[in-house]
């Protein structure tokens, strides 16, 4: 009897190795998603600056084709 008690006692031992090892293994895998979402978050950011970025420029050369275009007119109608 005691010897069975002793196997599942060992038994019993054994399975919360394994689950701590489980545990450690599952930190690091969770561990490793953070770091990849805050990477991922900075670079989402990086990509909106930039966005902002081009945005911006696209805006003031659609203000000066405006411009050219409205001088174009204007210097055809003088000419005229």
């Amino acid at each position: 009897m005691s010897s069975n008690v002793g196997t599942q006692l060992d038994d019993i031992a054994k399975y919360i190795d394994r689950l701590k090892e489980q545990k450690r293994t599952t930190e690091k895998c969770i561990s490793d998603l953070e770091k990849d979402r805050s990477t991922l978050e900075e670079r989402i950011e990086e990509m909106r600056r930039r966005k902002d970025e081009l945005d911006d420029r696209l805006r003031v050369e659609h203000e000066r084709l405006q411009r050219q275009e409205r001088t174009i007119h204007q210097v055809c109608v003088f000419i005229r």
